[in-house]
């Protein structure tokens, strides 16, 4: 497990904050959900939680899922330590779009993320 430091972090802060604000809305634009339900969203390698932040403002329910909770996380998003190289199981259907930014490196199978 390679985890970033907190240079690393305040290195891509401003360009996950600038591609969230640009990326999500054009994903959440694509969710077609029965009755304008909330959408519901996993957020696997977190990080900071910039992408996060974007999705809460935007209306979507939000779980938030690390490897290890930086040091600094944005305002509002609260980081659920998760050991992603470990075993545990998702609940299945249980959101209606997962985004895995970086989390892909710590997933060897995708059994893994579907249980």
């Amino acid at each position: 497990m390679a985890d970033f430091s907190p240079e690393v972090y305040q290195q891509i802060r401003e360009g996950a904050q600038r591609s969230a604000s640009v990326i999500v809305p054009m994903l959440l634009g694509h969710l077609t959900l029965p009755d304008d339900r909330t959408p519901d969203v996993l957020d696997l390698g977190c990080g900071e939680g910039w992408w996060s932040v974007e999705l809460q403002a935007l209306g979507a329910r939000v779980a938030s899922l690390d490897q290890a909770a930086p040091p600094e996380v944005a305002h509002g998003v609260t980081v659920v330590e998760l050991d992603l190289e470990g075993s545990y199981a998702l609940p299945r259907n249980a959101y209606d779009l997962a985004l895995a930014e970086h989390a892909h490196a710590y997933c060897p199978t995708a059994d893994v993320v579907m249980g």
